[in-house]
């Protein structure tokens, strides 16, 4: 997970510690004692995805520079020596076993705080709720991260040490159509559902969903419904389809000593990957839960003695100044409103979009060429050309018609697991991530294998 520094206080207050606390129960389950915090790379980054690369690096006998690729990390990772890929596969096997009720009590729990109508014993209820909840919510994402990061590296060296120079294409092959919440969204579109059912069915997703103050898709008005294109490159059956055949013949060449040990790890890479993207769901409900009952906080604030003006301002309070307010310990509207509006008169420094990377990373899919046209909003899907390949800063749970509508994708920013790699993998739609975006429309070239974006010759 990326946190950009320019995230409210409410946001940072709930976020950067539950991160802290999720990769100190990693080490500890690793056996490993000391935690660094990772360094800011500059003012604009409070947490990156340079601990977990680290974690990932040590227990999957993976380098640091293969596993910084993957996340879209520069090279300078730390690591805590060397692990055993066979040990670190098994406790991802257990991982699995265990985490379908992990995820049940975290939906519950958000769930719940979505049905209140927030009295004040309930609002301080679910306000001592909250840190263990993100935390817990957030230690699942990571130890997931970690685990289908680490596999699909694993993976791939295995293939690399058995095959020729398309070994990457292989591995593409093999994880394409894996099932993500982002599958369903997508779907859903395209079968044209009404849209309160979207609503219901995804209404805790958003935009920037680490963002407490950004509104959730309950809050905003769906995308239209749209039935893709004869052309278009989505098509998950296809996609597992042909990741089965790409089993079967990958199969056949690692020979019959390695073939049975070969197949577990492609479907525990595959497991793990889906695990992880449904992981993110649930933090993106936990998150949505914490956002609702900011709200109804603020809205508390505001009739017991106006301590706020309107609602938003409550995301430029810390937590635990939240708490101080919903307490009674802060009861006079002097105490609040200074320190509010210097806040929000504060520069936030970089926007929430993550900072384009170094390194090209292809994600999903097969060679593509075709004309190239740049989206800066979702609402530009509807004025793409067929058989574009769409060039974007980056991609969230309020672009799903792009996949419906695109040839190919290729990103600015992203990471294996991120929302364009879950749903181009899912869809088995052609993605490259980290690319370099031209300001031009030309026809443009995606080949995921060799992690290429570029302008055609």
């Amino acid at each position: 997970m990326h946190l950009p520094a320019s995230l409210t206080p409410l946001s940072q207050s709930v976020l950067l510690p539950s991160l802290q606390e999720a990769h100190r129960r990693q080490q500890r389950a690793l056996g490993l004692s000391s935690f660094t915090p990772p360094s800011r790379q500059n003012d604009s980054t409070l947490w990156d995805d340079r601990a977990l690369a680290s974690l990932i690096s040590t227990t999957w006998e993976q380098t640091p520079q293969r596993i910084a690729h993957l996340l879209g990390l520069d090279d300078d990772i730390e690591t805590h020596g060397r692990g055993k890929a066979t040990k670190a596969s098994k406790a991802a096997q257990r991982l699995l076993q265990e985490i379908e009720a992990s995820q049940g009590r975290l939906r519950a729990w958000a769930e719940n705080v979505f049905e209140m109508s927030w009295s004040q014993a309930q609002l301080l209820q679910v306000m001592e709720q909250i840190e263990p909840y993100v935390a817990d919510a957030l230690y699942d994402e990571q130890r997931l991260a970690a685990a289908a990061i680490g596999a699909y590296a694993h993976l791939g060296e295995s293939l690399e040490q058995r095959l020729d120079e398309e070994s990457y294409q292989r591995v593409l092959l093999l994880v394409g159509g894996v099932d993500a919440p982002e599958m369903d969204m997508v779907e859903a579109l395209a079968s044209g559902v009404e849209t309160d059912a979207f609503r219901r069915r995804f209404g805790h997703r958003g935009d920037h969903e680490w963002e407490l103050a950004e509104p959730r898709w309950s809050e905003r008005h769906p995308p239209q419904a749209m039935k893709p294109r004869p052309s278009a490159a989505w098509d998950p059956a296809t996609a597992k389809r042909r990741a089965q055949d790409a089993l079967e013949e990958t199969a056949a060449q690692v020979g019959w000593l390695q073939r049975n040990a070969f197949r577990r790890h492609v479907e525990l890479t595959r497991r793990l990957l889906s695990a992880h993207a449904y992981a993110v769901d649930a933090l993106a409900y936990v998150l949505a839960a914490v956002r609702r009952w900011s709200l109804a906080a603020a809205e508390e604030a505001r009739r017991d003695g106006q301590r706020l003006d309107e609602p938003n301002q409550i995301f430029w309070l810390e937590l635990e100044e939240v708490k101080q307010v919903m307490t009674g310990e802060w009861h006079s509207r002097d105490q609040v409103q200074p320190l509010v509006k210097e806040r929000m008169a504060e520069p936030r420094g970089k926007p929430l979009s993550r900072q384009e990377q170094s390194a090209r990373l292809g994600v999903a899919g097969h060679f593509v060429e075709a004309p190239a046209q740049f989206l800066n909003h979702p609402e530009a899907i509807a004025t793409m050309r067929a058989d574009a390949i769409a060039l974007v800063i980056e991609t969230t749970p309020i672009w799903p018609g792009l996949f419906l509508q695109a040839r190919g994708v290729a990103a600015a920013s992203g990471h294996l697991l991120c929302h364009t790699a879950a749903s181009a993998r899912a869809g088995g739609v052609p993605a490259v991530v980290g690319a370099a975006i031209p300001a031009e429309k030309a026809l443009f070239r995606l080949d995921p294998a060799r992690h290429q974006a570029m302008p055609a010759q």
